[in-house]
């Protein structure tokens, strides 16, 4: 073990620890858990104290355009099990207080129609970085990089700053359950081409690579994953600050018009055991909303059922995008408005 840890300091002195090859930058186990527990406390130490970059989001040296397109391409494979990844970490995101006061301060998201709008805007910009090519400055995916850096520029004006840490944090709301809960999900084990797509991401948003929590290997990022889910995420919705619980329930009563078969009680407690927080008991409708969830993810893990199974999730999500965009009949009904998107 000694050895091992020697041999991981000995790589560590020969080269940059931020700026790796992401696809060696770990030799063995040992090297992945130290790294990935260094990068998680750097962030948090570190990256509170560090502005967000204001530069133009060009593209990085290091950009992978094979890795890119499969990446979105997996997206595109997985949209189902996607999807909830990024709505439960949304809903985990929301315990940070920064975030949350950014959040609440801007007044797009305390109520459940204005949370509907306001994140069905998130998931349009979520799209087109995962449906555009992004070496295109004039593709839609770059133009919401733009539009999203704007939005932020706005945001500290108006409420104070955001932080390389707030950033990393979000890169996490994005992605990060795909990453440390993707058996649970059912999700296929391929996370080299998710973490380059989203080191990318975090470039364009204005992350320093060394703050970029999906700056290293496959192995160290999931380690880093794992470390801000146990320092931050966990902690924060098993003890909620206050407005988190308000904050929460307004995003997932404003998803109904996109997953109207949602219970919000069993959705909360199915995003808790994704980061394997101790089970808690609901009542009886919600614990059956609770496990038909588990069950689905179940099922798609296995090849002969995913087979005719996740095609019929995928067009789901696709058909609810597309309704959504055109005639967003469920959310008139529950918000007495009509909003039209631009997916």
């Amino acid at each position: 073990m000694q050895a091992a840890n020697d041999q991981c300091k000995s790589q560590e002195k020969s080269e940059n620890r931020y700026n790796v090859n992401s696809n060696i930058c770990c030799q063995n186990d040992v090297c992945s858990v130290s790294r990935g527990i260094e990068r998680a406390n750097y962030i948090l130490d570190q990256g509170g104290d560090v502005p967000m970059e204001t530069g133009p989001p060009l593209l990085p040296s290091w950009y992978d355009h094979q890795l890119i397109c499969k990446g979105q391409q997996y997206f595109t494979d997985n949209i189902f099990a996607m999807f909830v990844a990024a709505l439960s970490g949304l809903t985990v995101l929301l315990s940070v207080p920064s975030i949350l006061k950014i959040l609440r301060n801007t007044n797009r998201s305390s109520k459940p129609a204005s949370a509907y709008k306001r994140y069905y805007e998130t998931i349009v910009h979520m799209m087109h970085w995962y449906q555009s090519d992004m070496r295109n400055p004039n593709s839609k995916g770059r133009q919401s990089v733009a539009i999203v850096r704007k939005m932020h520029e706005n945001a500290v004006k108006n409420v104070g700053p955001i932080t390389q840490k707030d950033l990393a944090l979000t890169q996490f709301g994005f992605i990060g359950m795909a990453i440390v809960a993707q058996d649970k999900l059912g999700l296929p084990k391929d996370n080299r081409s998710l973490i380059h797509f989203w080191r990318v991401m975090g470039h364009l948003m204005g992350i320093q690579d060394k703050f970029n929590l999906f700056s290293g290997c496959e192995r160290c990022t999931i380690v880093a994953c794992k470390e801000l889910s146990r320092r931050i995420f966990i902690p924060g919705i098993d003890q909620p600050i206050e407005h988190y619980n308000s904050m929460c329930s307004a995003l997932l009563t404003g998803m109904w018009p996109l997953v109207p078969a949602m219970n919000p009680e069993a959705y909360f407690e199915f995003t808790r055991r994704l980061l394997d927080c101790p089970a808690r008991k609901l009542s009886i409708i919600p614990t059956i909303s609770l496990y038909s969830q588990i069950f689905i993810h179940y099922l798609i893990k296995l090849p002969i059922i995913s087979l005719i199974l996740l095609p019929w999730l995928n067009f789901q999500i696709w058909l609810t995008l597309f309704v959504q965009n055109t005639i967003p009949i469920l959310a008139f009904y529950a918000f007495r408005y009509s909003w039209r998107g631009d997916v």
